[in-house]
């Protein structure tokens, strides 16, 4: 028979409410009390009921994980999939649920304003966060972020968008390509970061940037990153390699390759960031810049879990990203030589 609070406060001959502050480690309780008391728990092999410790503590013991709005954006998107699933792992291990919302709901700002949840991670860099961020921010609620934000006072855990724009773009020029496009998601701020370093890589390189050969789908979809550079295309474009934001990107444009006739790489070359698990499956294998979700999940997770339980927030960590070269994209040097 388990025992309950009560029990164990007849045994000890003590009130429910010092058990209680005994189980929450309150230091008004004197010393002699409290070894008796976890002595009683001791012998009986006393596990604390996890719902009544939240109580007591007035947790939930429910995060929330911030998602994209678009339903079907992160099933499409590896990136999403592999970052909550390690989220999730590392919440149960510490004995919290996790809960998925949209930014833009109503559901969220009722957990805000009723305080539902002990705390949040921002997965996505959508701008239609904006909103929810501020009533986090005046609700004072825990947070930290997987993706950078734009914002200063959010703990931060991603890596350099704009270096890693210009590592990937460098590394096309350092094959010998100079008719460069990228492709954007527009809704995303992150990748304005990733855009930049594009235009700062052909700077340092001494490659004109052209407006004409930034593509911007506002659907952050394989879907949208097919539809606009099918229409790039159409419009008498013809790069020899494209930057594209991520790896859901870079699917739309193998889609969009093969619809036009456009070998990959004999034609175009293609490097995108993320790594998902299926871009070393393309045909070619997909070169792109890999980031460890993992690393990011467990910084993010230790972050927010230190603020819920001491309130003290840790600082914002640029993590690192490297380039997994595969099969997309051709080296042209030889070729001028």
């Amino acid at each position: 028979m388990n025992l309950t609070i009560k029990d164990i406060a007849q045994l000890a001959g003590v009130s429910k409410s010092t058990v209680s502050r005994v189980l929450n480690d309150r230091p008004d309780v004197n010393a002699s009390v409290r070894e008796k008391v976890l002595k009683i728990m001791s012998d009986n092999n006393y596990t604390p009921n996890a719902q009544a410790v939240a109580v007591a503590k007035k947790q939930s013991r429910s995060i929330a994980l911030v998602i994209p709005s678009e339903f079907d954006h992160h099933i499409i998107n590896e990136y999403y999939l592999e970052l909550i699933q390690h989220l999730s792992k590392l919440f149960d291990d510490n004995g919290f649920y996790s809960l998925f919302v949209y930014p833009d709901s109503r559901k969220s700002e009722d957990l805000i304003t009723r305080r539902r949840v002990d705390g949040f991670v921002v997965l996505s860099s959508d701008r239609k966060t904006s909103n929810l961020m501020k009533l986090i921010e005046e609700s004072d609620i825990p947070c930290v972020s997987t993706a950078n934000l734009k914002n200063g006072h959010l703990p931060c855990f991603d890596i350099d968008n704009r270096q890693t724009g210009i590592d990937a773009t460098a590394y096309l020029i350092s094959k010998g390509h100079k008719d460069i496009a990228y492709l954007n998601f527009e809704s995303t701020l992150g990748f304005e970061d990733r855009l930049n370093g594009y235009k700062a890589a052909l700077s340092i390189a001494g490659i004109e940037y052209r407006d004409s050969f930034v593509m911007n789908s506002e659907e952050a979809t394989p879907e949208g990153a097919m539809e606009s550079f099918l229409q790039f295309w159409k419009e008498g474009n013809r790069p020899s390699a494209v930057f594209a934001c991520n790896d859901t990107a870079a699917k739309g444009l193998y889609a969009a390759a093969y619809r036009l006739g456009i070998g990959i790489p004999s034609d175009l070359s293609i490097i995108s960031v993320d790594n998902q698990f299926s871009s070393q499956y393309m045909t070619p294998p997909l070169t792109t810049v890999n980031q460890s979700l993992y690393e990011k999940a467990v910084f993010a997770a230790e972050a927010l879990l230190e603020c819920i339980h001491t309130g003290n927030n840790q600082e914002s960590k640029t993590l690192s990203h490297s380039i997994i070269e595969r099969g997309s994209v051709k080296n042209l040097v030889h070729v001028d030589q």
